[in-house]
């Protein structure tokens, strides 16, 4: 199961998270206690567009779908949703890119394999549709 994932849209200055990197306090509360009121706490927030969540994932397999603002300055989406029960697993998408070369990328599809997680193998899909003309 996955809570509400906390997303954000973005500039390339902003880091919700970074692979390979520590968490921010921030970051750490949430995937430890599902609190998200920390995530922007280090002053970074100016730097986003919009901060939404989705529809947690009750179990198993499943889909969350939520409506997210971009602009020309603000091209980078960023995603951490909490895998409970666990003591601090999440999955996640860390600053990607959805306008290349000039132009709003259509669907994506991105794949994680998680080892360790709640099977020896997860593979997460996050599939991202961008239906709506983006000013």
């Amino acid at each position: 199961m996955t809570e509400e994932p906390s997303s954000r849209t973005h500039d390339s200055t902003y880091t919700l998270y970074r692979l390979g990197e520590r968490l921010s306090t921030g970051a750490r509360l949430y995937v430890e206690t599902g609190r998200a009121d920390g995530l922007d706490a280090g002053g970074e927030s100016q730097n986003t567009l919009h901060s939404f969540t989705g529809p947690p994932i009750p179990q198993g397999e499943g889909t969350s779908i939520a409506r997210a603002f971009l602009d020309g300055n603000h091209t980078l989406i960023s995603i951490m949703a909490r895998i409970n029960p666990s003591p601090d697993w999440f999955v996640g998408v860390d600053s990607f890119q959805l306008c290349v070369e000039g132009n709003w990328v259509d669907t994506v599809t991105v794949e994680h394999n998680l080892v360790g997680a709640l099977e020896p193998l997860v593979t997460v899909i996050v599939m991202m549709m961008i239906k709506d003309t983006v000013h």
